[in-house]
Parts: structure tokens; sequence; C-alpha cells
């Protein structure tokens, strides 16, 4: 949203902001401004708020948020806007690496680790669900793994399910993100038969971040 001469550490020679790969490696190598995440997150969020929009909680491209100069950066904006629910992008052993590639097993660990590091020092004033569920199975999910999700939730807690759903329509840039293709299977996944009779099986109740509590 910025200007580009507003967050030159963000932005690459052509003004524009970096791939994933690229925004990460910035950041493990302490190349990027917090200052600037702070100033582009608050355009961002004035930006939705002008058009009208609600916004119920703050999270990021990626998990960026997870990386301590990110998470610094958000921890500004969270106190100045007053939205205090914030996405925790960690991943618990168990149904989150079920099948699912090294790869993604590494990069899933990877992120919760940085989240947890980041989190290290209790935040009272922040609201969390209390579980995270498709970190690691970000693009790879289905049917029936969603229903094992949902018969793995723990009673009385909140867990937050992340999908990617898309009608199969291209947009520029989306193939860095999960392809049309992905995003159309995990629309298709999330509207399954099955899953509803699983979640009236199990007595799961669907909620959204406006009835989640402090973590």
């Amino acid at each position: 949203m910025l200007p580009a001469s507003q967050i030159p550490s963000l932005v690459g020679p052509d003004g524009r902001l970096p791939s994933r790969q690229q925004a990460a490696r910035r950041l493990v190598l302490g190349r990027v401004r917090q200052e600037e995440v702070a100033g582009e997150f608050r355009a961002q969020i004035e930006r939705v708020l002008a058009a009208g929009i609600e916004v119920d909680h703050l999270d990021s491209h990626c998990h960026l948020h997870a990386h301590p100069t990110v998470w610094r950066a958000l921890r500004e904006v969270v106190e100045e806007t007053g939205i205090r629910r914030v996405r925790r992008s960690e991943a618990r052993p168990g149904i989150d690496f079920l099948h699912a590639t090294l790869r993604r097993r590494v990069l899933g660990i990877g992120i919760t680790l940085a989240s947890r590091f980041s989190r290290r020092a209790p935040e009272p004033s922040l609201r969390s669900p209390d579980r995270f569920l498709g970190l690691v199975r970000s693009g790879e999910i289905d049917a029936g793994w969603i229903c094992q999700a949902i018969r793995s939730l723990e009673p009385g807690s909140v867990t937050e399910l992340m999908l990617h759903p898309g009608d199969g329509d291209v947009f520029p840039g989306l193939s860095e993100d999960h392809a049309p293709e992905q995003r159309r299977r995990e629309l298709e996944a999330a509207l399954a038969p099955q899953v509803r009779e699983t979640l009236e099986a199990c007595n799961v109740e669907l909620t959204t971040y406006r009835q989640v509590t402090p973590c």
C-alpha cells in the first residue's frame, strides 16, 4: 500500500514486494526494518477499514508474522488499533503432520519454532484460538483429512482450520501461493457432505474469530 520510497527494505528494485522466498531470506538476514513493516501494516488495515470492512483478526502472508521482526511490528499495530485477535501459526504433533511431505514438515516446524520464540513472553492482552490446523498440510488438504482433523479436536477448545478455497479461476501472482487447482480442491473438500456429517457427529460448532476467548 505504501509508496516504495517509504518501505525500501520491503521492496525490490522494481518497487514491488518480493516473493515469499525472498521476503523470508531478507528477514533471516536482518535486512527488513521493523518500522517499515509496521507502517505497511497500518496502511493495509486503514485501507480495509475505510472500505467499511470490520477486521476481526490479524495475520500475515505465509505466516511471516511468526518472525520476531514482523511480530514486534504487529504488536505495535495491535496496541494502536485495538485489534487483539491474532493468528497463532503453530503446528502440534499429530494430525497436522499426517501424510505430509518432508519439505512441508520441515517448513511447519520452522514456522512453529519461530512463532513460539516470538511469543515466548506472556501476552495476556492478545487473543488466539487454542489450536491451529492446516499449517503443514496447506495446499494438500482433502475432505478425508478434514474429517480426521475434526475427530482430533479437543472438547471445549477453539481451533482454527486454515484453508485456501477458490473456484479455480486464475489471477496474476496466484501461482506462487496455492495454484488455482489446489484452491478448487480445498473448496470442494470444505463443502463435502462427509465434512458436514462429521461436524454434526462430533458436535462441533462453527464459529469466528469474534468469539475467540483470551489465550
